[in-house]
């Protein structure tokens, strides 16, 4: 903002009057401030009369932060929800416009540019918006996001029947035994994989009494409430072997 003549310095006033050492303002909150501006010679202390100050008026524009409900501001998630930064652009309620997003993952200090596409991971995101014909928001809204690990599905182990086994029940057992703090349970499957009845909480690593020819799937679920179960090939089915007579 310098344009003094050689040989002159500006003095800087504002309403409140001239400002530290009439040097030249710094401002930048959101609004409209007036600043006013007269010269003098660099080697006197006279300043050219206040009828030929200068006005100068200084505004600054700004755009809301994006918005969202406070029950939406913490979220969290387990790993194979493989939820992505769209899903908070899901969560912005009003009409937002050209939304830009920023993540500091925990631990980090720097803040790294997100995309819609890119999965979420554990640490505070940061949202602006910027309106057609106006500024990006200078203020953030802030949405703190954990991803929480899904346990590891073990290998269930079935016992193939043999015809002393044709009592109609096999067993299965699950490899390397229960492990502490993770709950497991056993549900029976119908033709269409939907659970039938009520699941049964295992308390041991040898699943007995399986219906021959019936699906099972075995949950496991930890103290963060994220689960797997087995599917596809892993799902329990021990097929009836049948008694021939020899004759």
């Amino acid at each position: 903002m310098d344009n003094a003549v050689a040989g002159t310095e500006l003095v800087w006033y504002d309403d409140n009057g001239k400002l530290a050492n009439g040097t030249e303002p710094t401002w930048n909150e959101v609004g409209t401030k007036k600043y006013y501006v007269v010269s003098k010679l660099s080697n006197d202390t006279c300043e050219s009369p206040q009828t030929e100050k200068v006005t100068i008026t200084l505004t600054i524009n700004d755009s809301d932060a994006p918005t969202i409900d406070d029950s939406n501001k913490t979220k969290t998630f387990c790993t194979n929800d493989k939820k992505r930064v769209s899903d908070l652009t899901a969560l912005l309620i009003g009409n937002n416009v050209n939304v830009e997003w920023k993540v500091q993952k925990t631990g980090e200090t720097a803040k790294t540019v997100a995309n819609e596409g890119d999965l979420l991971v554990s640490g505070t995101y940061y949202a602006t918006q910027q309106p057609t014909d106006a500024c990006r928001s200078s203020k953030a809204l802030e949405i703190v996001v954990t991803i929480n690990a899904n346990p590891t599905l073990p290998t269930i182990t079935k016992a193939t029947p043999t015809n002393a086994d044709c009592n109609g029940t096999g067993t299965a057992t699950i490899e390397g035994g229960l492990v502490a703090g993770l709950t497991y349970t056993l549900s029976e499957l119908d033709a269409n994989g939907a659970v039938v009845g009520t699941p049964k909480t295992l308390t041991s690593a040898t699943i007995t009494g399986l219906k021959f020819n019936t699906d099972y799937k075995v949950t496991i679920t930890n103290n963060s409430n994220c689960s797997v179960e087995t599917t596809g090939d892993d799902i329990i089915n021990i097929r009836e072997r049948r008694r021939t007579n020899n004759r």
